[in-house]
C-alpha cells in the first residue's frame, strides 16, 4: 500500500512537470572544525570552484556580477587570493584576499555536503549568505 502512494505521489509530480525536488541545503557540523592548516600554493580547492549565485536565476546573466560569485584556484571575482587555510576536519576555507588597491580581505567558505551550495561570511559574527552552485555551460554554448 505504501509502494502504491509513494508510485503515485511520483507519477503526479512527474506529470505536472516537477522532475526534481529541491532540499534545503545542508552542512556538515561547523562544532567539529578540527585544527586550521595554512594549504601550500595558496588555491582554493577545486570543489569550491565555480559561478554561484543567489537566487539561482541570475546564473543565466552573465552581465550581473554584483549578485554572483566567481571563484577560480588563484581569485574570487576581481579579488586575489593571497592565502588559503583549511580544517582539518571540516569541509570549509578561510581565503585571505587583496583588492586592486591593496586592501585585505577574509571570506570564510563553506560547501554543503552535496556541494550544490556555498555559505559565504566576513566572521564570527556574520552568519552568512548562501549561494547556489550555476550548471557548467555545455559544451555547445562555449
Amino acid at each position: 500500500m505504501i509502494a502504491v502512494l509513494k508510485l503515485g505521489f511520483l507519477v503526479l509530480l512527474l506529470s505536472a512537470g516537477l522532475t526534481s525536488v529541491e532540499v534545503a541545503p545542508t552542512f556538515s557540523d561547523s562544532a567539529a572544525k578540527g585544527s586550521l592548516m595554512v594549504l601550500a600554493g595558496r588555491s582554493i580547492p577545486v570543489a569550491f570552484h565555480g559561478v554561484w549565485a543567489e537566487p539561482s536565476d541570475l546564473c543565466a546573466r552573465p552581465g550581473d556580477r554584483k549578485a554572483r560569485l566567481v571563484i577560480g584556484p588563484r581569485a574570487i571575482n576581481a579579488l586575489r587570493v593571497v592565502g588559503v587555510e583549511a580544517y582539518s576536519d571540516h569541509p570549509a576555507i578561510v581565503a585571505r584576499l587583496r583588492d586592486k588597491s591593496g586592501g585585505k580581505r577574509r571570506l570564510f567558505l563553506d560547501i554543503s555536503t552535496n556541494h550544490r551550495y556555498i555559505r559565504v561570511s566576513t566572521g564570527s559574527g556574520d552568519h552568512g549568505q548562501i549561494w547556489r552552485r550555476c550548471a557548467r555551460p555545455s559544451p555547445r554554448s562555449r
